[in-house]
């Protein structure tokens, strides 16, 4: 009897295991080009800048604006960060999320300036793909948050399509 329950117990694992990695999602068909893409909260490198606000609402407007580029489906922000609080590594969060790549950065306030740095990561290989910096006036941050996160889509737009340009075909 012991034997028995200790079979289903591993089966049960088992399945669970194949539900939450292999299985393909429901909702994105399998090889369609598309790159499953998390936002990363950036840190904040400057406590004279408003560390919960500015960058929670650059984390938002990017999630927005790559949203809209063609070729993205961008990961639940809530998701990300309930997987990020559970301290999982990077490559092991990312099979679990079907994750592609990812955006982090950081922001940081340079006398009457708001500097924002971004990076574009392949999360399997951990090869950083793009990086750049902006910077913004700190007297309009609303503003800032917008062109930076504006800008950063942007590039992770080209430069996910210049990727996916010279990617082998599949067949």
């Amino acid at each position: 009897r012991g034997v028995l329950l200790a079979g289903v117990g591993v089966c049960a694992v088992l399945a669970v295991v194949y539900w939450q990695f292999y299985r393909p999602s429901r909702y994105l068909s399998a090889g369609d080009g598309i790159a499953n893409i998390a936002v990363i909260p950036f840190e904040c490198l400057s406590p004279e800048l408003d560390c919960g606000v500015f960058p929670h609402g650059l984390n938002d407007l990017l999630v927005a604006d790559l949203a809209n580029v063609d070729g993205v489906h961008v990961l639940s922000p809530s998701t990300v960060r309930t997987y990020q609080r559970a301290r999982l590594s990077m490559p092991f969060m990312a099979r679990l999320l079907g994750m592609d790549v990812m955006v982090d950065g950081t922001v940081q306030r340079a006398a009457e300036r708001v500097r924002v740095t971004a990076r574009l990561v392949d999360v399997h290989s951990a090869k950083l793909v793009w990086s750049d910096s902006y910077e913004y006036p700190a007297q309009q941050l609303a503003e800032a948050q917008e062109l930076a996160a504006r800008d950063i889509a942007a590039q992770v737009g080209v430069h996910l399509a210049i990727q996916k340009q010279f990617r082998p075909a599949s067949h």
